[in-house]
Formats: structure tokens, C-alpha cells, sequence
């Protein structure tokens, strides 16, 4: 390795058994594939596996991520992952709600039926355990589907493919296992956001410290998401198939890229939330924030000058763990729903209501701040008297120095000189 060169981040993605969710593919007709699609989206479209020339491409575009602004820094341009990108790609809105958080609360048996469009007992039975997270086996969905399939309850099968590429492909955690925070965040139908917190998260998480290692995000959704922005015709697609990723990537300038391939270009995006001055992301395997304000390029606006200080610091990066103890602290309810703000003219936002801690501060701080002008107001009175008094020594001290003067002169005009006397 030449000197001054840092060694590559050594990446791993999951390479799930797509097998079993192509034979589930299989199930739904054409007839109902459009039910399908107006439910759940384009999900259908990352179950495909990805060749080692893709996992080369991952790998080799990974390299460029910079933590401190978490973002993908090229010669002369930057790129990072919206969420508007993903709508683009998945057909999935985001909702005005808020988001996927994870708790350690038992699973609710009436919520997942529902989601599922399956009774209680047949939920109840399904749920088993695997990395200390109850769920349902891949074997188990399928099955079901093929029994709803006999029974023509189409909603159901749509339902239960659906969660299976949600927990295999979007979310994987277990090998052929869906477990209940997948299914939470099936059910609440608004999966862009964690989809985002998790590639934030683990992306970060892996290249901290240059460790690398697994990353438990959808490397599918990734690869789709970077592929978009590269040229689909020209010298760059030309290239000799033994040319490397990495060569071929510093070859691109900002001309090269696809900054209109985006069907949310020109629009107002989602670069701040609440009083975040960036976006927090809660994802399944973490928490952390992006810098959406630099990518404004990928929504078709310009960067008119540099971001300022507060709208790329750090507000917060900790892993799962730390989400159920702090996530509610830090961001309240109130403010977890995402707000949409136009990168034309960035207006003022109102605080949130301070809360109790806050007003007893401010309390303590008028009291503080009247004693301390109490003390200003009697400094300031000393200082006067003091004055006074200095001003009136300083003058008794003058008429004392003139009487004695006066009787100097007085006693040489009586009889000092001689010469004056004798004439």
C-alpha cells in the first residue's frame, strides 16, 4: 500500500434465499398483480440477487463516504441517499405520521392480524423466536399464502408477500425469519423513513473507526439508488468490464451524473425536522442524522453558498440499544413528524413550547440576574460616595496649601526686602 493511502472499509451484505419469495411472486396472477402494486408499492422489484459485480460497485461506492458529512464526497459533487429518492424508486409515499420507533413491548397478536389479514389464533400459533425476537418463519408465510391462495383471499396472499419481502429483502435481520419490527413497520405502511435511518445508521456504524464489516440494510434498494445517478448511455457504460469500479467512479464529473432522473426534481424536500436543524432518522438497527441541505443538487436546486454550521453538526448517533432509553427524550412526540421545508426560501421556524425543566431555568436565571443588579446598582453607589469623598479631601487639601502661601507672602511685603523699605 502506497504511503499517505488509506486501506479500504471491508463491506459484507446479507445474500438472502430469494427462491422461496419467487415462488410466492408466483402465486399472485396478473389479475391481481396491480392490487398488488397499489398496496405495497414496487417491492416486487428488489427481490432479485445481486452479482459479485454489483457487490463490487457497493463496495467500491462505500469507500467514498465521508462521517463527517454523511454523505458520498466525489472531485465535484456529493451524493447521499433522500427520502424522496426512495419514493422515486419504491412507489411509496411518505406519511404524515410518526414514525417506526422500536420498544421492547410484547408483540400485540390484534395489531399483526390485522396487518396480516389473519385471525388471532392462527397469529398466536405462528409467532415463534429467533435472536431473541419473536416473528414468523419464512415457511410459515409461504405456507399460509399457498392455503389463501386455495381460498382465493387474494388481499391475504398480497398481505403476506408483502411482509416476507419486507423482512428478507427490505429489513433483513435473520435468515428466513420475519420478526415483529419488521412487521411493525409493515404495518404502519410508511417504511421510507427507516428504510433511510437504517442505511444512514449502518453505513456509519461500519465505516466508524474503518472497521467495516456486515451491513444489515437492503443493499438491493442501495445499489438501484447510486445506479440511477450514473450515466445510462455513453463512454461510461462502454467501458471494459475489467475496468474498476473505482477507476470508473473518479472518471465521473458532475456533468456525468443524472440529477434529473428524479421525479421529485424542482419540488420542496424534506431537509430539517421540527427543531432539528437536520433530519433525525430512526431506523430498526439505529439512530442518526443526515445532511439533506447539501444534497439539494439531487432535487434540482443549486448549493448558493455553504451550509451553516448547525445544519451539518452531529445531533445524535446511537445504536438500538440506546433508541428505547433516549429516543423519546430526545425526540418528542410532538415534533417527530417530519415537515416538508422549500430550499428557496428558507423561513423562520417557530421554537416548540419550552417544557417545566425550562421555565424553572429561566426562573432561577431572573432571580440570578436581579441580585446581580442589585449588587451593580450599590457597586455603583460606593463608587460615588468614594468619589465624593476623594473630591472633598482634595479640596481641603488646596485651601490649606493657599493659607500658608498667602502668609509667605504676606511677611516678605511687611519687611523682607530691604531695599523697598528704605525707599
Amino acid at each position: 500500500m502506497r504511503v499517505g493511502l488509506k486501506a479500504d472499509v471491508v463491506y459484507s451484505f446479507f445474500d438472502p434465499e430469494i427462491g422461496v419469495l419467487k415462488d410466492m411472486i408466483a402465486f399472485i396472477t396478473p389479475d391481481h398483480m396491480g392490487m398488488f402494486r397499489e398496496a405495497y408499492g414496487g417491492i416486487l422489484k428488489m427481490v432479485f440477487r445481486l452479482t459479485n459485480g454489483d457487490r463490487s460497485a457497493i463496495h467500491t461506492f462505500l469507500q467514498f463516504y465521508d462521517p463527517s458529512l454523511r454523505c458520498f464526497v466525489f472531485p465535484d459533487y456529493l451524493l447521499g441517499p433522500l427520502m424522496e429518492d426512495y419514493v422515486g424508486i419504491l412507489g411509496i409515499q411518505i406519511r404524515n405520521q410518526i414514525h417506526f420507533c422500536i420498544t421492547k413491548e410484547e408483540p400485540n397478536i390484534a395489531e399483526i392480524s390485522r396487518a396480516l389479514y389473519l385471525s388471532q389464533e392462527v397469529t398466536e400459533r405462528g409467532l415463534k423466536e429467533k435472536g431473541k425476537l419473536p416473528g414468523f418463519h419464512l415457511s410459515f408465510l409461504e405456507a399460509k399464502a399457498k392455503e389463501h391462495v386455495v381460498l382465493g383471499d387474494w388481499k391475504t396472499v398480497c398481505a403476506l408477500l408483502a411482509v416476507s419481502i419486507y423482512g428478507i429483502i427490505l429489513f433483513p435481520n435473520q435468515k428466513n425469519f420475519v420478526d415483529t419490527n419488521v412487521i411493525r413497520v409493515f404495518a404502519q405502511r410508511n417504511p421510507i423513513p427507516t428504510l433511510i435511518g437504517d442505511v444512514y445508521y449502518l453505513v456509519h456504524n461500519r465505516n466508524e473507526k474503518r472497521r467495516g464489516g456486515l451491513v444489515r440494510c437492503c443493499a438491493q434498494l442501495l445499489y438501484k439508488w447510486f445506479m440511477g445517478y450514473f450515466p445510462s448511455r455513453g463512454a461510461f457504460v462502454f467501458l471494459d468490464h475489467t475496468v474498476k469500479w473505482a477507476t470508473k467512479l473518479m472518471g465521473l464529473r458532475a456533468k456525468d451524473i443524472a440529477w434529473t432522473h428524479n421525479g421529485g426534481v424542482g419540488r420542496d424536500f424534506i431537509c430539517s425536522c421540527g427543531s432539528f436543524p437536520n433530519v433525525p432518522l430512526l431506523g430498526v438497527q439505529g439512530c442518526i442524522n443526515c445532511n439533506s441541505v447539501l444534497l439539494k443538487r439531487q432535487m434540482g436546486f443549486a448549493m448558493e453558498g455553504p451550509p451553516l454550521e448547525r445544519e451539518i453538526q452531529e445531533s445524535f448517533y446511537f445504536p438500538v440499544e440506546g433508541i428505547i432509553a433516549r429516543a423519546r427524550r430526545i425526540i418528542p412526540l410532538h415534533v417527530a413528524r417530519l415537515r416538508r421545508y422549500p430550499t428557496r426560501c428558507n423561513k423562520s421556524k417557530l421554537m416548540d413550547p419550552p417544557n417545566a425543566d425550562i421555565l424553572e431555568l429561566k426562573e432561577k436565571m431572573g432571580e440570578l440576574i436581579n441580585v446581580m443588579q442589585g449588587f451593580a446598582l450599590g457597586q455603583k453607589a460606593l463608587v460615588e460616595k468614594v468619589e465624593k469623598l476623594e473630591r472633598a479631601s482634595a479640596a481641603n487639601s488646596g485651601n490649606n496649601q493657599e493659607g500658608v502661601s498667602n502668609n509667605g507672602l504676606g511677611s516678605s511685603r511687611d519687611g523682607g526686602d530691604p531695599r523697598r523699605k528704605a525707599s
